[in-house]
């Protein structure tokens, strides 16, 4: 009696942690996609972007992917190859860093759950909404993916991420000079601020405009709006210059309501 007690625990225990893998991997049912309300906004900004499109975002919050979807939508409708940066690095990617040179370019795939970006991040930047996106592109021969992030990069003597993040869109640039670049990543590094010196000034557009001589569009989805708000469905958002409104971007995409929507963290 007591071993078939013993072998009723063992079994019950593996189910339950059966059951917690399976939940780890499970993404919760997705409300419907609100890109439609960025696409005039991302029309425009492709428009009045020849250098690229650098989209700054606030982790946890829905707003930077669905517009990042309407820029690459606009830019594909215009006949354009996209190149998608990511705030990924090459070993949340799953690629062994010793063996990748500084200025090696990799196109990469995030389409496998059980990559080190979706198993073990903890700021936010691994949500559903981004998994189900990178899955629907993956493998379109107008989209192409790679990774944003290599703190290998980071120049001395500060070693600012936002100037490794400049230092990588260049060589994804020289080696895809063909393709339109949009990048993705927290909206502290798109900041065009000139107020302090280049080498204290976390900024990726002011570091490949003062080293490179070119710089994208840098933008914003706006950062103070309100999670606690709801959201009216089908409002387009608005495109204003960051110095009309004192914003330390080229671009803020606000909707009128100025609320924002929580994303689904997968490592919830």
């Amino acid at each position: 009696m007591k071993n078939l007690l013993w072998y009723c625990a063992i079994v019950f225990l593996a189910a339950c942690g059966f059951q917690k893998d399976n939940q780890l991997h499970k993404a919760p049912l997705q409300p419907t996609d609100f890109f439609e309300e960025f696409s005039d906004a991302a029309d425009r900004l492709i428009q009045l972007s020849p250098n690229g499109l650098a989209i700054g975002e606030v982790h946890g919050q829905r707003e930077g992917v669905e517009f990042m979807k309407a820029a690459v939508k606009s830019a594909v409708d215009r006949g354009l190859t996209v190149l998608l940066l990511l705030e990924i690095s090459p070993s949340e990617a799953g690629l062994d860093v010793s063996s990748l040179d500084l200025g090696d370019y990799r196109a990469i795939d995030m389409s496998d759950k059980t990559l080190p970006f979706w198993t073990q991040n903890l700021d936010m930047r691994a949500s559903w909404e981004l998994y189900d996106y990178l899955v629907q592109v993956s493998g379109r021969p107008n989209i192409e993916v790679s990774y944003f992030m290599d703190s290998r990069l980071n120049p001395g003597p500060n070693r600012l991420k936002a100037h490794g993040l400049a230092e990588r869109w260049n060589i994804a640039k020289q080696a895809r000079p063909e393709h339109y670049v949009i990048s993705w990543s927290g909206n502290y590094h798109t900041s065009v601020n000139q107020q302090y010196p280049l080498d204290v000034t976390n900024s990726m557009c002011r570091y490949l405009l003062e080293t490179y001589d070119y710089a994208p569009t840098c933008m914003s989805v706006d950062s103070f709006a309100s999670t606690g708000k709801n959201c009216a469905d089908n409002v387009k958002a608005k495109l204003i210059e960051g110095p009309q409104v004192h914003e330390p971007w080229d671009y803020v995409v606000w909707h009128p309501d100025r609320c924002t929507r929580k994303s689904h963290w997968v490592g919830h």
